[in-house]
């Protein structure tokens, strides 16, 4: 799905698919505020870019990349193809609340850009306005005498208010992705691309950021660092984590969750217990992987030890079956554990002896 478009009651919906060159689809509608949709023009697939309905959503006009322009009076039922206006690639069309006026704009971006099509006739006919750009968007006021445009890539806002006859350049240059306007063409508002909202009260005159947050590349907003006390008032704040647990990926997590918890504590009142309860787990979790590094090395050393003493031990082992010496001490060795354990077994004797 590429684009979409209501009636004022919400009842009649026409959607198309599509989008690329290689990215085909039909167009959709639906007259019961979507719970049903039929598919229209199936003989004639194309990469669909945009479409707009007029308020009762009888009048509907519609793009595709490298086509023509498509208009429909019957809410979608039968079409009609514009090969007077020419194959080109269409980004963008908006129309009236009446349906009468018609407006369509040209990429064209690898070409140069192209021009701002203009219809007063429901697109019987079309004239190109003398504006020339590689166009993105627009969009149209309820009587089609206010216009708003974008171009690809960095670039202005252009606006109109004798139906697209002149057009003056606005705001300052930004990637601006996609416009919207009122019904009496006052009030309009632009994205940009990985940027802010745009709202402008008097036309397009003047334009002012909203409030809305900033999108990084990801599509996600970006929150801005909270002030620290003790530091560059943009500074995040740090854990100091032990040599051996920075690679634990548990404390890195935990870390991390404690950060994000102090930066909304700038812009939002924050639970002192919450943050205390992450940050004094994320150290518990620390002072347990070091405890259970210590064990670890004192196992380690334990087994060395014992290993060493049974190498030394299987040495001497081995030195004693060529010195006599080693023989002879090994075999009085022998005969001191056998004494021992028959002195061992006699006192286990009598002691058998005076229990019974």
């Amino acid at each position: 799905w590429n684009s979409v478009a209501s009636s004022t009651d919400g009842n009649n919906l026409v959607a198309v698919v599509g989008g690329y060159v290689g990215e085909s689809g039909n167009i959709y509608t639906s007259s019961d505020a979507g719970e049903t949709w039929s598919a229209r023009m199936t003989d004639a697939v194309h990469s669909w870019r945009d479409v707009s309905s007029s308020d009762d959503g009888t009048k509907l006009v519609a793009c595709a990349a490298y086509s023509f322009i498509h208009t429909s009076v019957d809410g979608g039922n039968t079409w009609s193809t514009h090969a007077d206006v020419g194959v080109r690639d269409w980004t963008g069309v908006s129309c009236s609340g009446d349906g009468s006026r018609l407006v369509a704009v040209v990429g064209g971006y690898e070409q140069g850009g192209g021009f701002i099509y203009l219809s007063h006739d429901s697109g019987a006919t079309w004239n190109a306005s003398a504006k020339m750009g590689a166009w993105n968007a627009v969009a149209s006021s309820d009587d089609g005498s206010r216009l708003i445009a974008i171009t690809i890539g960095n670039d202005y806002i252009y606006t109109s208010a004798d139906a697209g006859s002149t057009w003056i350049q606005r705001a300052d240059k930004q990637s601006w992705q996609g416009v919207t306007s009122s019904s009496d063409g006052s009030i309009l508002v632009a994205v940009v691309r990985f940027g802010f909202i745009y709202v402008s009260h008097d036309a397009g005159a003047t334009w002012v950021q909203s409030s809305s947050p900033k999108i990084d590349p990801r599509g996600h907003p970006e929150i801005d660092a909270p002030a620290h006390p003790r530091s560059d008032p943009r500074a995040h704040p740090t854990i100091d984590t032990p040599a051996h647990a920075r690679g634990d990926s548990r404390v890195h997590a935990l870390e991390q969750s404690a950060t994000k918890t102090m930066t909304r504590s700038a812009t939002e009142t924050l639970d002192t217990h919450t943050l205390t309860h992450t940050l004094t787990h994320t150290h518990s979790l620390m002072e347990t992987r070091a405890h259970s590094h210590t064990q670890t090395q004192t196992r380690t050393k334990m087994r060395t030890r014992a290993y060493v003493l049974s190498r030394i031990d299987r040495e001497r082992d081995t030195h004693a079956r060529f010195d006599p010496r080693e023989r002879a001490m090994l075999r009085r060795r022998e005969v001191e554990r056998e004494k021992d354990g028959e002195r061992e077994r006699f006192n286990v004797s009598l002691t058998d002896i005076g229990q019974t």
